[in-house]
């Protein structure tokens, strides 16, 4: 494809597909409710292909396959390979389940998957297994791990955010500078299911464990990412701005907003400077298109419209892109450009994906 890379306003720059919801795990926090069967409404092998080629056209930086669990389905390792061949280096976000075997790891990449992505919720067996509802899963996951990093293909770790797990988080650090992973991803709690408010953590603690994620990126030898908490490229800008001694009212423009060139020039070109969530696109396993899995607001649905039409023309779409909508502080922030705020917790919690993320501590001015 020689065709330039399209600007985030056109096409997504992150772009995630369920191929399948059946997994094996009891996960309470989960959207989904315990399906170990596959749904006879998921998109057949040949809907699949058609579905990659969407995809492909709107050249996303990242292509996620997740789940459910993605090795339900018999024809990943095709969908895998035509992905690639295709110019979609994949992530495979797999679950340490029964069916994620070494073997079937080693198919994975020589299959083309460009990495995959392990859960690792807790520092022992005892609180990881407890998120996952499986006794074993922790250590299969640090099995799987250690094969990952013996065959050469790159490891990606996902870690929930919710009050149980929060105590942990050091001594996860700990772990994860072992298993030579290219990325920590982790993901903020947005209540749904079995799982609710009093299960989050606070705005306050949010904006300390920033901190300290902040300080462990300076030293570690992974990308730090977070999901569902966008706030944390604004707290990293916040902190750049300190050590540069810029204060932000020099860097606000007409309209009130931190400066594009002051976020390029201090971030760079890294994904935390395209953070937001209106920059991300996800494909459910029957086809529907919203903006998070954690967002039960469909903008379109790939049966019936392109993926780029959805993107670019669908009432939920547009809306999110249009700022001067959201409401609370979230409408009143200097770092708009830059952050936009968990418009599924928003709606979890207020149910309005317009409203302020209740999880941002930061009190715009």
């Amino acid at each position: 494809m020689s065709d330039p890379q399209p600007q985030y306003e056109s096409a997504p720059l992150t772009i995630t597909w369920e191929p399948t919801r059946a997994c094996d795990l009891a996960c309470l926090h989960c959207r989904a409710a315990v399906q170990p069967k596959r749904s006879r409404f998921e998109l057949s092998t040949y809907e699949s292909y058609k579905l990659v080629d969407q995809i492909a056209k709107l050249r996303p930086r990242r292509f996620f396959i997740s789940g459910g669990d993605p090795l339900k389905r018999d024809d990943l390792y095709q969908l895998v390979d035509y992905a690639r061949r295709r110019g979609l280096p994949p992530i495979v976000t797999t679950t340490a389940t029964p069916s994620l075997t070494e073997e079937n790891v080693t198919r994975l990449k020589n299959s083309g998957a460009d990495a995959i992505a392990l859960s690792l919720d807790g520092s022992t067996a005892t609180t990881h297994d407890s998120f996952r509802g499986l006794p074993g899963s922790f250590e299969q996951t640090m099995r799987i791990a250690r094969h990952a990093r013996a065959i050469e293909l790159p490891l990606e770790i996902n870690t929930l955010v919710e009050q149980r797990s929060l105590p942990d988080i050091d001594a996860i650090v700990a772990i994860l500078s072992t298993l030579d992973i290219r990325t920590w991803r982790l993901f903020f709690l947005v209540p749904m299911g079995l799982v609710g408010k009093e299960n989050m953590i606070s705005a306050v603690e949010a904006e300390d464990l920033f901190g300290a994620l902040y300080e462990t990126s300076l030293i570690a030898p992974f990308e730090i990412e977070t999901s569902e908490a966008t706030h944390y490229r604004r707290f990293v800008l916040q902190r750049k701005l300190h050590d540069a001694g810029i204060s932000i009212n020099q860097v606000l423009d007409h309209d009130g907003l931190v400066d594009p060139a002051t976020i390029n020039n201090l971030l760079g070109t890294t994904d935390l400077a395209h953070g937001q969530a209106t920059d991300t696109l996800f494909v459910s396993h029957t086809g529907e298109v919203t903006i998070s899995r954690f967002l039960p607001l469909a903008g379109g649905n790939m049966h019936y419209e392109s993926l780029a039409d959805v993107w670019r023309d669908s009432a939920l779409f547009r809306g999110l892109r249009n700022r001067e909508v959201f409401e609370g502080k979230c409408g009143r922030c200097e770092f708009q450009r830059l952050c936009s705020g968990s418009r599924a917790r928003a709606y979890a919690v207020y149910r309005d994906p317009f409203e302020s993320d209740p999880l941002c501590a930061y009190h715009p001015g």
